[in-house]
C-alpha cells in the first residue's frame, strides 16, 4: 500500500519537481524572499572571496579598486567613493571613486569638522548612515553638481579596532534604495578592506624600515671603513641621498680657529662651487642655532623662521622652503651640522629627523676619526722630519769627534807632499836627474790619493740620507765604519777583533742609517775604555735574523743606568747630548729590529743589534 502512494496507475513515479508548484503553490513574497536570500548568499560569498584576494595584495590603489568593484557586484548603486582619513590635515582625502563602472581617481580634501558631508559625519562618529532621501538631509554634499541627482546614500566606516581610517560610500538616484542587507554587505566589505589596507600599510612600513635599516647599516660600514676626511664627507652625502628625498644637502664643520662653521661639502655641484669654504657665524642661521644647542630642528617654512640666514639663498639663488638640520656629535662634542633642504613632495617629518640623526651619529664618529687620523699623519711627518734632523745632527757630532784624528791623518800626507815638492824643486835647480823627480812625484801622487780616500769616506758619511732602503752588506757597512774611525781607535789604544759569520746574507736596510748606529756604538766603546782595551765585533746568523754584537772591556754600567740608557737626552758624559743611543734605538726599531744591552760594572758592556733577514 505504501508503495502505491508513490506510483501512478501505470506504476510510474510521479514527477514531483514539475508538479510541486501545482501541488504546493508559493506566495510571491515567499518566492521573493528565497531569491533574495540566494542573491545575498552569492554576494556574501563574493565578498568573502574578495576579502581573501585582498590579503594577497599590498598596493593601496589595487585594494580599493577591487573593493569598489566587489561592491558593484553585491549592491546596486550609481556612484561609489572611497575616502581615507588624513589625521595630519584633519580631513577626508577623496582619491578614488567608481561611476558607471569606471574606476577613477581625484584629489579632494574635505574637513572632518565641517557641517556638510555625510561621509565626514560617519568618519567623525564612526557610525554607518543610511539616508533614504538626501534632499531632506542638510549634511548632504553632492560630489558633482553636473551629475544626475542623487536621492539615497549609504555610508559605512572602515575601522581598525576603534579607529576610523576611512569611509566607503555608495549613492543612488532612487529614494529609499539601500536596504539593511545592503548596509550589512557594505559594512562587511568595508571591514575587510580596512584590514587589507592596514596589512598593506604595515607591509609597506616593514619594507621601508628594512630598506632604511639596511641603508643605515651600509652607511655605518662605509663610513667606518674610511679614514680620509674628504671620502667620509662625500659618502655622508651619498647616504643622505639614499635615505632622504631632498633637493640639496650639506655638511658644515666647526672651525676652532675662527670659532664658526665652514661648508665642508655640498651635494649640489653648482652650489658647492659657491658655498665650499664659506664661513657661517654660530650666531647666524638655523645651523648656528643647532650647533650651539646640540639639538635637531625641523623648519617647515624657512622664510618665516627668524633664525633663517637668507644670505646663503642670495649666494646660491636657491629658495629654501623647508629644512632639517642635525648636529654632528662626537664624544659629547658638537663638531658640525648636517643640513638638508626642500624635501621633494612635502616637508620633513619626525621620521626623517630620526633617520638623519642615526646617520649623523655614524658620520660624526667617522669624521672625528678621519680628523684624528690626519692629525696623526701630520704629527708623524713632523716627527720623521725631526728625526732626520736629529740623526744628521748626531752624525755631525760624531764627525766632530773624529775631526782631530782625521786632521792628523791628512796632515801627515800633506807634509810628505810638501817635502817631495821641495826636493823636486831643488832637483830642477841642479843638474836634472829624471829618476829622482819621478820618484818624488810618485810619492806625492800616492799621498794625494791617500787624502782623497780620506775625504771620500768623510763625504760618504756626511751625505744626508733619504728614506730609501736597498740590499745591504752588513760586513761591508761595518768595515766602512771601522775604516772611518780607524785613527780614533788607534789613538785611543783600542784593538778591534772582527768575527764575521760568512753565512750572513744581504738584508734590505738603509745603509747610511746603519752606519750611524754602528759608529755610535764604536765611539761609545772607545769612551768606555779611557785607558785602551779590546772591542770585539761579532756577526751571527740566527735562523731568520742577524745578531751584531759590540763587546768592549770597559768600565761597564750599573742596572740603573741601563734602565734609562735609551731615553732621549739621558747621558753620563760631561759633554754628551744624550741623543746617540736614543736615535740608534729608533733607527733599529724602524728596521723591525731590536737593540739590547748587557753590562756589569767593571766587566765591560755588550750591545746586541738584532735585524730580520726579510
Amino acid at each position: 500500500m505504501k508503495a502505491e502512494l508513490f506510483t501512478d496507475a501505470a506504476g510510474n513515479a510521479p514527477n514531483i519537481t514539475s508538479n510541486t508548484s501545482e501541488m504546493f503553490p508559493l506566495r510571491d513574497d515567499v518566492l521573493f524572499d528565497i531569491l533574495q536570500r540566494k542573491r545575498q548568499g552569492k554576494n556574501i560569498e563574493a565578498i568573502c572571496q574578495m576579502g581573501w584576494n585582498l590579503t594577497l595584495v599590498y598596493d593601496e590603489t589595487t585594494i580599493i579598486r577591487h573593493a569598489l568593484e566587489a561592491a558593484a557586484q553585491a549592491i546596486e548603486f550609481d556612484f561609489a567613493s572611497f575616502s581615507l582619513v588624513d589625521t595630519a590635515a584633519n580631513a577626508l582625502r577623496y582619491h578614488y571613486f567608481l561611476e558607471q563602472g569606471v574606476f577613477q581617481t581625484v584629489e579632494l580634501l574635505l574637513a572632518l569638522d565641517g557641517p556638510r558631508s555625510i561621509s565626514a559625519a560617519v568618519a567623525r562618529d564612526g557610525v554607518a548612515l543610511n539616508v533614504p532621501d538626501v534632499t531632506c538631509d542638510s549634511r548632504y554634499l553632492p560630489h558633482d553638481e553636473a551629475a544626475p541627482p542623487t536621492y539615497s546614500e549609504l555610508c559605512v566606516p572602515m575601522k581598525i579596532q576603534a579607529t576610523v581610517i576611512g569611509v566607503l560610500n555608495v549613492e543612488s538616484g532612487t529614494r529609499n534604495h539601500f536596504t539593511v542587507i545592503d548596509q550589512f554587505l557594505l559594512q562587511a566589505l568595508a571591514n575587510q578592506t580596512a584590514v587589507a589596507l592596514q596589512n598593506a600599510r604595515l607591509y609597506a612600513q616593514t619594507q621601508r624600515n628594512t630598506r632604511e635599516l639596511s641603508a643605515l647599516i651600509n652607511a655605518t660600514h662605509v663610513l667606518s671603513a674610511n679614514l680620509d676626511l674628504n671620502t667620509v664627507l662625500q659618502q655622508t652625502l651619498v647616504q643622505i641621498n639614499t635615505l632622504l628625498e631632498a633637493e640639496d644637502a650639506s655638511v658644515l664643520l666647526y672651525d676652532s680657529a675662527s670659532d664658526d662653521l665652514v661648508f665642508a661639502v655640498v651635494a649640489d655641484s653648482c652650489a658647492s662651487g659657491i658655498l665650499f669654504g664659506q664661513h657661517v657665524s654660530l650666531d647666524a642661521g638655523v645651523v648656528g642655532w643647532v650647533m650651539r644647542n646640540k639639538t635637531s630642528v625641523i623648519v617647515e617654512n624657512a622664510q618665516e623662521d627668524p633664525r633663517f640666514y637668507s644670505e646663503i639663498d642670495a649666494l646660491t639663488e636657491v629658495i629654501t622652503r623647508s629644512l632639517l638640520a642635525v648636529p654632528l656629535i662626537a664624544k659629547d662634542r658638537a663638531i658640525g651640522v648636517v643640513e638638508v633642504i626642500n624635501k621633494v613632495g612635502g616637508t620633513f617629518d619626525t621620521h626623517d629627523r630620526e633617520l638623519l640623526e642615526a646617520l649623523a651619529s655614524s658620520a660624526a664618529i667617522a669624521i672625528d676619526n678621519a680628523r684624528l687620523y690626519q692629525e696623526l699623519i701630520d704629527q708623524i711627518q713632523v716627527l720623521q722630519a725631526t728625526q732626520v734632523k736629529l740623526v744628521h745632527s748626531e752624525k755631525m757630532g760624531a764627525l766632530g769627534r773624529l775631526t782631530a784624528s782625521i786632521s792628523h791623518e791628512i796632515n801627515n800626507p800633506l807634509q810628505s807632499i810638501q817635502g817631495c815638492l821641495t826636493l823636486a824643486k831643488e832637483e830642477l835647480e841642479s843638474p836634472i836627474r829624471p829618476e829622482k823627480i819621478e820618484r818624488y812625484l810618485d810619492i806625492a801622487e800616492d799621498e794625494i790619493e791617500r787624502i782623497a780616500n780620506i775625504v771620500r769616506r768623510v763625504r760618504e758619511f756626511y751625505r744626508p740620507s733619504g728614506q730609501e732602503r736597498a740590499p745591504t752588506d752588513i760586513h761591508q757597512t761595518l768595515e766602512s765604519v771601522l775604516e772611518l774611525s780607524g785613527k780614533e781607535l788607534q789613538h785611543s789604544y783600542v784593538n778591534v777583533e772582527r768575527i764575521w759569520d760568512p753565512a750572513i746574507p744581504q738584508i734590505v736596510a738603509n745603509p747610511d742609517y746603519l752606519k750611524q748606529v754602528f759608529l755610535n756604538l764604536v765611539l761609545n766603546a772607545i769612551d768606555a775604555m779611557p785607558n785602551g782595551g779590546n772591542l770585539t765585533i761579532r756577526t751571527v746568523l740566527d735562523h731568520e735574523s742577524i745578531r751584531i754584537e759590540f763587546t768592549d772591556t770597559g768600565i761597564g754600567m750599573s742596572p740603573e743606568i741601563q734602565a734609562r740608557l735609551f731615553e732621549p737626552f739621558f747621558t753620563t758624559k760631561a759633554h754628551g747630548s744624550g741623543l746617540g743611543l736614543s736615535i740608534s734605538y729608533g733607527i733599529i726599531q724602524e728596521h723591525n729590529g731590536q737593540i739590547l744591552v748587557q753590562s756589569e760594572v767593571g766587566q765591560g758592556t755588550t750591545f746586541t743589534i738584532v735585524l730580520p733577514v726579510t
